[in-house]
């Protein structure tokens, strides 16, 4: 799933108090819409003509907002290299538009895929760990023919580990959570597309804050970003926010992303 991302300052904007008022609701209900619409069917911001129309969109609602700077004339503009040249070549009476400026608060296709593509290899793995669960439910793995040959009584050299041996390769692959945890881009994707309205910024302090302070071998785990989407999924069961529309929830995106480059700005 896809999100079109809105400013929460948006309604009281330059760009949307130069719209007339005759039209002004209309059109912003219009261009919300047409943002969702290319969000889902990842066309980069470009809409064409005939989407449009069945939108509701006028001669009128086009030009003034095209006249507000919150839509390029398809005409004037070159089109995204990823999005389908039939979507902008289709029959109609009104000619297709871009959004200003989607790259810059809208995830692209490329980007959308790629972590899509991360989501379906990260989840194929786990099914692949429990099935092997499922099916060697004690722990005993097949044999080959080569390991099951006897060793050569001639070694003198001790085949298993030593205790220290065994600590030391446990430290390499387990540590605790570093000290620099932060949230990434993809993280606030997942979450967003997952466990949508939580405060994961709240709860992603707590999490820092309780493995931080937890002493021993408990705190040492091997994929940390892993572990943080589990502590999610557990905030998101004791979590039931009241129902909010889809440009709500798309708010809720933007603010947490301010949130997150207002992090970046302190830390550069």
């Amino acid at each position: 799933m896809a999100w079109f991302k809105i400013d929460d300052g948006f309604y009281s904007s330059r760009k949307v108090l130069s719209i007339p008022r005759n039209v002004r609701l209309q059109a912003i209900g219009i261009w919300t819409l047409a943002g969702a619409w290319s969000a889902k069917e990842l066309t980069d911001g470009v809409v064409p003509g005939y989407v449009l129309e069945e939108l509701g969109c006028t001669t009128r609602i086009r030009e003034a907002l095209i006249e507000a700077s919150l839509w390029l004339d398809q005409g004037m503009t070159k089109p995204s290299p990823s999005v389908d040249q039939a979507l902008t070549n289709a029959s109609s009476p009104l000619e297709p538009v871009a959004f200003h400026d989607w790259n810059v608060y809208q995830p692209l296709k490329a980007q959308v895929e790629e972590y899509r593509a991360n989501e379906r290899e990260r989840k194929a793995k786990a099914r692949s760990v429990r099935a092997d669960k499922v099916r060697n439910p004690v722990g005993i793995r097949e044999v080959s023919h080569a390991e099951s040959v006897l060793p050569d009584p001639t070694t003198t050299k001790p085949q298993t580990k030593t205790s220290n041996e065994v600590l030391v390769s446990t430290k390499t692959k387990s540590s605790r959570i570093p000290e620099d945890f932060e949230i990434t881009f993809e993280m606030r994707l997942w979450a967003n597309e997952n466990l949508p309205g939580l405060d994961i910024d709240r709860a992603t302090e707590s999490f820092i804050d309780y493995w931080a302070s937890t002493p021993g071998t408990k705190a040492l785990k091997t994929d940390w970003v892993a572990t943080w989407r589990n502590w999610m999924r557990r905030e998101s069961t004791n979590f039931r926010p009241a129902k909010q529309t889809a440009v709500q929830r798309g708010l809720n995106v933007v603010e947490q992303l301010k949130q997150y480059e207002s992090k970046l700005e302190v830390t550069a």
